[in-house]
């Protein structure tokens, strides 16, 4: 049997680049450009260190970028959004604007950015169909209800749960993949299987409850023994409509 050693820094780029494929494939069926990805993963950095009481000096040593580029960096991360220049992201919001007061032809989306060609514009409107944006009727383009009955302080309470769940799961990634203590719990499994609508609800209402009143009780007990944990559940069907099925190149 043939074994290779890997090698502990290009072991954790490897689970590094597993972790970006979901955010990458999210990016595609939203139609982000590459320059706009790049973007939100620079202000996004940026904000990490930050956060861990870093100086803009220093940050930009650890960035390896100039002082003037970090704070450009640190202006964009302080204003409400990162990507408020992108032509095409631009167009989007616009689309969507439009789309949930009537309709909208192609002729008036291409009035919005004339330097946008015909082809882009189409594309864009694909894209932003697959991603569940708008859809297209007889007289044009538009919104899709639930993207415009969302209050801000729900999706910033949404926002404030994913968070919760992914830095979990940053932390689970860490502990089996970066910092192996075998004393510490780091348990995780994915179990993929079959089952009605009825089935699935009546699993996701049963477990939820079981582990949320093991939770309380382990968290009632008084000794001086306990550890900060986190425990992580989902269940969910595989999207399988269009924005996740392959495509030809065109």
């Amino acid at each position: 049997m043939n074994t290779r050693s890997v090698n502990t820094v290009d072991q954790r780029l490897s689970t590094l680049a597993v972790l970006l494929e979901p955010v990458c494939t999210l990016a595609r069926v939203l139609g982000l450009s590459l320059d706009d990805l790049q973007r939100m993963l620079a202000v996004a950095y940026f904000r990490e260190y930050r956060q861990r009481g870093l100086s803009l000096p220093a940050v930009a040593r650890h960035l390896g970028k100039s002082e003037r580029t970090v704070a450009k960096l640190s202006k964009e991360s302080r204003e409400e959004g990162s990507l408020e220049g992108s032509r095409r992201l631009q167009l989007q919001r616009d689309v969507v604007r439009l789309g949930s007061i009537g309709p909208v032809d192609r002729e008036t989306v291409g009035r919005l950015q004339p330097r946008l060609d015909a082809t882009l514009v189409d594309d864009l409107l694909g894209q932003m169909e697959l991603a569940g944006l708008v859809e297209e009727t007889e007289a044009g383009w538009v919104t899709v209800a639930e993207h415009i009955d969302m209050v801000s302080t729900e999706l910033e309470a949404r926002l404030d749960s994913l968070r919760h769940f992914l830095t979990s799961v940053a932390h689970l990634v860490y502990a089996r993949f970066f910092k192996r203590e075998p004393e510490a719990s780091a348990f995780a499994r994915v179990w993929t299987f079959t089952g009605t609508r009825a089935g699935l609800d009546a699993l996701e209402r049963e477990t939820y409850e079981r582990l949320r009143a093991s939770a309380i009780a382990l968290d009632g007990e008084d000794t001086d023994a306990k550890k900060l944990a986190s425990v992580l559940f989902a269940l969910v069907e595989p999207p399988d409509d269009i924005a996740w099925k392959p495509r030809r190149g065109r």
